[in-house]
């Protein structure tokens, strides 16, 4: 239908792609609309209208970024479109660079998404909430690419500005600061008492802080003290890649600690769900570590199990019943390890099938 309208001999090829897209952007269903802009996409490009062909991709790649399973292939889509920026409005043009600066950032392509925010700061009035997330993103940006200087350099022009969020996210970075400078405890005061007001999502990155310097320093009571702290993975936001991916973490130094501490069961239950959550955000690499770590414990649950089945079997024939409160316990415990190996064998299965079909 659409296409018999851009045929419509009635008005010209610009007034009618304008009008489509202007009738897209009413479009409830996602679906749809994505088929629309793609369209217009195809027109644009086939009539050399650029201002229609930078919205219609720009478009586009708004409705594909909420697909986590593609984030580096829609990424790459995305940076693509910067070359038609200057067809776009100036309201387009930074929330192109802002959803990109995130967008790299949750790839880990710091350098990437530092040149995208310094281009939202040149693009952006100081009061536009996108140059004010900016900065917050550059300082985290330049931490993880080790320039620690620059990092508090926007740090401090970010906690400028009087957002709830801000609050929040500073204290986060300031942690992570004092610790790379050395001031673990300083860290650890400053995330200890944050944990004690803040919200369920915010609480994940702050425990995953401390689990890194627990860990690191081998304070394992420490360290099961954090575990302690409820988080409810159902309430955890399911359309930000960005916490999907720091619960992803929180199962992993979970695992870590269950694995140091010798439970190996919890360890191997911990790293499935790790794996899962890195993978629904495309996270291969982490993913990769996740799987490596979960093939040598497998083969630890396995001797475990071979063990358990040996020891009930001399247990049972030593006490001549099966309903022996011991050997009841020993095959309680052989009944774990087994559903472990069987959660495993299933999630890689799951992970197969979404891959096959994606």
């Amino acid at each position: 239908m659409a296409e018999f309208f851009l045929e419509s001999p009635s008005d010209d090829s610009h007034a009618l792609v304008e009008r489509l897209y202007d009738f897209a952007g009413h479009v409830e269903n996602k679906e749809i609309q994505f088929a629309l802009y793609q369209l217009i996409v195809d027109y644009s490009r086939d009539h050399g209208i650029m201002p229609f062909l930078a919205r219609g991709l720009f478009q586009v790649y708004l409705i594909e970024r909420d697909d986590f399973t593609r984030l580096r292939s829609v990424y790459e889509s995305g940076k693509h479109i910067v070359q038609y920026a200057q067809f776009l409005t100036s309201e387009d043009r930074v929330t192109l660079y802002y959803k990109l600066a995130i967008h790299a950032f949750n790839l880990f392509l710091y350098q990437q998404s530092i040149e995208l925010g310094l281009q939202v700061l040149r693009e952006a009035a100081p009061d536009n909430l996108y140059y004010v997330n900016a900065l917050g993103i550059l300082a985290d940006s330049y931490f993880y690419n080790e320039d620690y200087e620059k990092s508090e350099y926007y740090l401090r022009l970010y906690t400028q500005y009087d957002y709830p969020h801000i609050k929040t996210n500073s204290v986060l970075m300031g942690a992570l600061l004092s610790a790379k400078k050395g001031n673990t405890d300083a860290a650890v005061a400053m995330l200890t008492s944050f944990l004690k007001t803040c919200s369920r999502d915010a609480a994940l990155p702050a425990i995953n802080q401390l689990m890194q310097i627990y860990l690191w320093d081998n304070r394992l009571d420490e360290a099961e003290q954090v575990l302690a702290y409820p988080i409810c993975p159902q309430s955890i936001s399911t359309n930000n890649p960005y916490l999907i991916s720091r619960l992803a973490e929180y199962y992993f130094h979970r695992a870590e600690y269950f694995i140091t501490v010798g439970d190996i069961q919890k360890g191997v239950s911990d790293l499935l769900e790790s794996a899962w959550y890195f993978y629904k955000v495309n996270d291969t690499d982490n993913e990769k570590e996740c799987i490596n770590k979960l093939e040598n414990l497998n083969d630890a649950l396995l001797a475990k199990v071979k063990e358990l089945k040996q020891k009930l079997i001399h247990i049972a024939s030593q006490k001549g019943k099966l309903t022996d409160d011991e050997v009841v316990q020993i095959s309680q415990q052989l009944d774990i390890y087994i559903l472990e190996l069987q959660k495993y064998y299933i999630k890689q299965q799951e992970k197969d099938i979404a891959r096959r079909s994606s």
